[in-house]
């Protein structure tokens, strides 16, 4: 690890040249002659949410592009994920002094400013600079907000908050986006990103590095933008091969992203304009995920890790003002083992010390956070979209790559609190939820995975492509989706979940595991994945169909005492092998996860023909 920062800084010389900082753009794109460095712009209506809840709330104005229009007595309110300004944050970690927002435009209005109890109103002209400095030391709420109320016919056209303060960096940002199989994703993002380039004063800062696992994309010629054909080495090898990349260039940071990279262009440039203005090089940011069957709402703002991987502020809905202050508030002070996924994930690159470890996917990112000294952030506004909900891409290769993930980094990793107990009560919680939703190939998957774990390492540094396991575990015959018939079948309920006895007798008999011919009186359930069903909305069931979001496929799931008995004997037998031989395992795991999260393994990996 020494000697891989060593060549690592070697390899990065800093630029000579001088800071050359961005000023601001108004709406055409002229340079505005305003306070000189801008930490964060005014976002208009957002193409991935044209209803704008994420950026401006209008009542009787008007916004095209970045332009608001107001009639006299119309206004605009910016408490939204994207406009709020998080004063905390830039307080705390870039130490900010001095602020002002600049407003361009023509008209009369109200200038509200608000953060919590806090608040100041000022009438001015939209076309003007207002110093905020003197009230800072005032301010103790997370979100400083901005409304404006015209008292005539006015216009907006650019409103930043700025600072005197110069930066304490120049990043050189390497965008990494891994992608296998998903051309018309990539080619969008790319063609995205070269609009982008086009339009921000960053574009000499940046460059998009699209590893091709697949090695079938193909892109006409764009500017700073480079495909990497790469050995599918999943998640964790196509990040690690970027990660190689940036070590030959002048890169200091690295962007980690999705393939189909839904997330607004702008979240580029706050990330960017934060790392360089935070006092702490180690400063990493991590971005949102929104839910996707409820897109206003968080799947998680970052998480940690306790044997499982738990999500921070899940359901909490960005569309509130009130729910979004909560939020932000969370994060000032997230717990012990704070991790960032990698479908956005922004660091310095002098900060690695480990890389991503050979999980092909799931685990290498929160593996990479917590073996480095990343003091890691979100920033409202840093937000990624998902097409379909996790619990919806749950298959018996998911589960499989899931536990063996989590079990090996229990025992691998320094510092977990409650190490053993966390470890024994996540494969508990893991093996228990597919057994409550009857899936027996996944409990199949979930007591492969433990065997692979007590394996060691060295099996991971002879499949880190997991070509053999993804075979094996594609090749279903229970947990098979079909189409699904007309109409689709009615549920029959034999036990009433609202009975005060319904939930402790399913947790006593193991969902009716323990009950003779429970298949037989146990309930017939219909639920839909539209719906999100719970783990709760299981109990009971002696037969499941599982209906997609798009009501064309089904999954028939039904209760087995013959495999689940089959299944709880081999886990019960694997833990008893990992309890025995505990220390074993952990020294093992210690050792073994040094060595092959490394750039020297990974250079071995990127040669290899395989």
């Amino acid at each position: 690890s020494a000697e891989s920062s060593r060549r690592m800084k070697h390899t990065r010389p800093k630029p000579d040249t001088p800071l050359e900082w961005p000023r601001a753009r108004g709406h055409n794109g002229a340079m505005n002659p305003i306070a000189p460095y801008v930490l964060q712009s005014l976002v208009g209506p957002d193409p991935l949410h044209p209803d704008m809840v994420f950026t401006l709330r209008l009542n009787g104005a008007t916004c095209t592009d970045q332009t608001v229009t107001f009639e006299p007595g119309d206004r605009a309110d910016l408490n939204t994920a994207y406009n709020a300004f998080p004063l905390v944050k830039w307080r705390g970690l870039c130490d900010l002094q001095d602020l002002s927002l600049t407003l361009t435009g023509s008209g009369d209005a109200t200038l509200t400013l608000t953060a919590g109890p806090w608040q100041k109103t000022l009438h001015l002209t939209l076309n003007t600079t207002v110093d905020l400095t003197p009230w800072l030391a005032d301010i103790a709420a997370p979100l400083l907000y901005v409304a404006l109320q015209a008292h005539s016919a006015a216009t907006l056209t650019a409103l930043h908050w700025t600072t005197t303060q110069p930066p304490k960096r120049q990043p050189q940002l390497a965008l990494i986006i891994t992608t296998f199989n998903r051309q018309t994703a990539a080619t969008a993002t790319a063609h995205r990103f070269a609009r982008y380039l086009a339009d921000t004063p960053l574009a000499p800062h940046l460059h998009l590095y699209l590893i091709d696992n697949g090695q079938n994309l193909t892109l006409p010629p764009l500017p700073q933008v480079t495909v990497i054909p790469n050995r599918n080495l999943g998640g964790a090898g196509g990040f690690a091969r970027g990660l190689a990349q940036a070590h030959t260039t002048n890169a200091t940071h690295c962007l980690f992203m999705d393939d189909d990279a839904a997330t607004d262009m702008t979240s580029i440039t706050r990330v960017w304009t934060f790392l360089a203005h935070a006092t702490d090089p180690a400063t990493s940011i991590a971005g949102a995920l929104m839910r996707a069957d409820e897109p206003h709402k968080l799947w998680e703002n970052g998480g940690y890790f306790a044997g499982l991987c738990r999500p921070l502020s899940r359901d909490g809905n960005l569309s509130d003002p009130a729910a979004l202050s909560k939020v932000e508030a969370a994060s000032l002070t997230p717990p012990p083992n704070h991790y960032g996924a990698f479908w956005f994930f922004a660091f310095a690159l002098e900060q690695v010390r480990h890389w991503p470890f050979p999980y092909f996917v799931r685990g290498d990112d929160v593996g990479f956070c917590l073996t480095n000294p990343f003091h890691i952030t979100t920033l409202p506004g840093v937000i990624t979209y998902q097409d379909t909900d996790f619990p919806n891409k749950e298959t018996p290769l998911v589960q499989y790559l899931d536990l063996r993930s989590t079990a090996s980094l229990s025992l691998a990793l320094p510092d977990l609190p409650r190490r053993a107990l966390n470890l024994f009560k996540g494969i508990a919680i893991l093996f228990l939820r597919c057994l409550i939703q009857c899936r027996p190939e996944s409990l199949q998957a979930l007591n492969l995975a433990l065997r692979d774990v007590l394996t060691g390492p060295a099996y991971f540094a002879t499949h880190p492509d997991c070509a053999e396991r993804r075979t094996q575990l594609t090749m279903r015959r229970v947990e098979v989706w079909h189409p699904a018939p007309v109409p689709l079948p009615a549920p029959r309920l034999r036990l009433n979940p609202a009975a005060p006895w319904f939930k402790p007798l399913m947790a006593l008999t193991l969902n009716g595991l323990l009950l003779p011919f429970f298949g037989r009186w146990g309930n017939d359930l219909v639920l839909h994945q539209s719906d999100n069903p719970r783990l709760r909305h299981y109990l009971g069931a002696a037969s499941i169909t599982l209906v997609s979001q798009d009501g064309q496929s089904v999954l028939r799931l039904t209760h087995s005492k013959p495999a689940f008995a089959r299944e709880i004997a081999r886990m019960l037998w694997s833990m008893t092998r990992l309890a025995l031989r505990y220390r074993h395992h952990r020294h093992a795991w210690t050792m073994g996860y040094r060595e092959l999260a490394s750039q020297r393994f990974w250079d071995t990996q990127f040669t290899s023909p395989k």
